[in-house]
């Protein structure tokens, strides 16, 4: 908080705060935080990576998936052609449908959660703070978000104007405001 003068001579004190601001954390837990790139202070652009989790954890499950979904999709496709012949029961040959169904789907959902391993940023905008250090493991021990990024970079300030002072001001008034370091916008 700051003590800040408007034009006309009024004296305020407020903060600057991000316009709207997009919190960033994992969607999965128990992985290993392998890379960050990006630090507080950095502008990003919506989709940017902003860290990485080992996908070593994922990368067997989804081979044995990959050969599981293969042989599913195998073993109906050579029993496909039968229905209602008589020469395989139909129930047989749906449930080998369902299995390579199944299996299809179980792939899907392990190559979904490999692309989710990249932290990605939700908005552009300017990386205002950041929370994660590469070993750290995800989703254990805080709820707090892994990145904060002010959206477009958009700040506002917020200050009390005392009444008797409206007048003195008005709406879209440029004013110099003097950050706590002596930084002036």
């Amino acid at each position: 908080m700051s003590m800040q003068t408007l034009a006309g001579g009024v004296t305020v004190s407020g903060t600057v705060e991000a316009r709207e601001e997009a919190a960033v954390g994992a969607e999965l837990s128990g992985y290993r935080v392998a890379r960050v790139l990006v630090e507080e202070g950095d502008m990003v652009s919506r989709d940017d990576p902003l860290a990485t989790l080992d996908p070593a954890l994922l990368a067997g499950e989804i081979a044995r998936a990959e050969v599981a979904a293969e042989r599913a999709r195998s073993e109906y496709a050579r029993v496909a052609d039968l229905t209602g012949k008589g020469v395989i029961a139909d129930e047989a040959i749906a449930q080998r449908r369902f299995e390579a169904r199944s299996a299809d789907a179980q792939l899907a959902d392990l190559r979904t959660r490999r692309a989710r391993l990249t932290l990605r940023a939700p908005v552009g905008g300017l990386v205002l703070s950041r929370a994660l250090r590469p070993g750290d493991i995800s989703g254990v021990g805080t709820s707090d978000p892994y990145f904060r990024i002010a959206r477009d970079a958009r700040f506002e300030l917020v200050a009390e104007v005392p009444e008797a002072e409206f007048g003195r001001i008005a709406l879209n008034q440029k004013v110099p405001v003097r950050l706590a370091d002596g930084t002036e916008l």
